[in-house]
Parts: structure tokens; C-alpha cells; sequence
């Protein structure tokens, strides 16, 4: 029967061995933003020659929406961003948080 001392030693002896495991982690490609964070902004043309006044309140309201659009899509896009690669560590209560606010827009 073994001794206590040749257990004790065994024990270690496999703990130790367990160290030497490679504790690398192997690199995932992230996944693509979802496709309607990545749609350009729109073009905003120039106010024609000869616009009235309702021509240019029409234009200023579509352009205001324009951007409005346009910033959220890029708010949305940048939230992503941070919830695949994190610029600063975050703790998993937070991050869980932050992905169910990101489902609740889709």
C-alpha cells in the first residue's frame, strides 16, 4: 500500500502536470454587423435652383430625417462594435445587458 508521502507526492504531480496545458484560447473570426448597421448614409442632393419657401422647409425636414436615420444606424453599428470586441473589460452582467438592448432594436 502506498504511503501518504508517495500520495501527497502523486497529487502534485499531477496538478503540476495540469499547468502545463496550453491555456490559449484559439482566434474567432467575429461575427458580421448586422446588415442594416452597415447601410451607407444617404446622399443629401443640393436644394434645386428657383426652391420656394415649401420646397425648402420639404428639404430641410427630409434632410433632418435623413441624418436622424443615419445617426442611430451608426449608434446602433457603433454598440456593436463594442459588445464583439470590447475596448474596455466589462463585466458579464453588463455585457448581457447591453446584447439584450441590442436584440431589442432588431
Amino acid at each position: 500500500m502506498l504511503k501518504l508521502q508517495e500520495i501527497a507526492l502523486i497529487v502534485i504531480a499531477l496538478c503540476l502536470l495540469t499547468a502545463c496545458q496550453s491555456s490559449t484560447k484559439q482566434s474567432q473570426v467575429p461575427p458580421s454587423a448586422p446588415a442594416d448597421f452597415t447601410v451607407a448614409c444617404a446622399k443629401i442632393e443640393p436644394l434645386p435652383e428657383g426652391a420656394n419657401l415649401g420646397d425648402l422647409i420639404e428639404f430641410s425636414v427630409d434632410t433632418v430625417t435623413a441624418y436622424k436615420e443615419c445617426a442611430a444606424r451608426q449608434l446602433k453599428l457603433s454598440e456593436w462594435a463594442e459588445l464583439v470586441a470590447p475596448t474596455k473589460p466589462m463585466d458579464s452582467a453588463h455585457a448581457a445587458g447591453k446584447a439584450e438592448a441590442l436584440a431589442f432594436h432588431f
